[in-house]
């Protein structure tokens, strides 16, 4: 199954030693399941951020070995490629910069908990089911949060 592995970091230099450090794990634990790294991924932090979509193990592992090369490189200021890796030196987001949008691609192409994950990930998500929550606190029959924080 494909995922997406986020990779957070203080800074350029640690995003590098962060990747470093994560290609180090996988060639110690190349039988680790794919989704327990995006997991893990996903709950680092930091203004440097890199996007990998990988397939398994060693496509990520060689995704994180090229970015790690390109980055580098001070004059490389983004990483895009259709290979589905992505980094920006500059952040796209942020004053006079543009917004952030959450896109669905396709039907059904979603998995369960995915809205937790995402309002997890990204505080800007989680402000927006915040707002609604505020403006919604009256109504007893129906909370947003109820449909991605499910309690069974």
């Amino acid at each position: 199954m494909t995922e997406l592995v986020i990779l957070r970091a203080d800074g350029e230099k640690a995003l590098v030693d962060e990747i470093a450090r994560l290609i180090s794990f996988l060639d110690r634990v190349p039988d680790v399941d794919l989704a327990d790294v995006a997991y893990t991924c996903s709950l680092t932090c930091g203004e440097s951020v890199i996007a990998v979509i990988a397939e398994d193990v060693p496509q990520l592992r060689a995704k994180l070995s090229s970015a790690r090369d390109r980055l580098s490189n001070p004059s490389i200021q983004r990483i895009r490629d259709k290979s589905g890796t992505y980094f920006f030196r500059e952040h796209l987001l942020g004053e006079g910069k543009g917004k952030l949008a959450f896109v669905y691609p396709g039907v059904m192409s979603f998995y369960p908990d995915m809205m937790r994950d995402i309002a997890i990930t990204f505080p800007e998500c989680r402000d927006v089911f915040d707002e609604l929550e505020e403006a919604m606190r009256d109504n007893c029959d129906f909370t947003p949060s109820s449909f991605i924080w499910v309690t069974p």
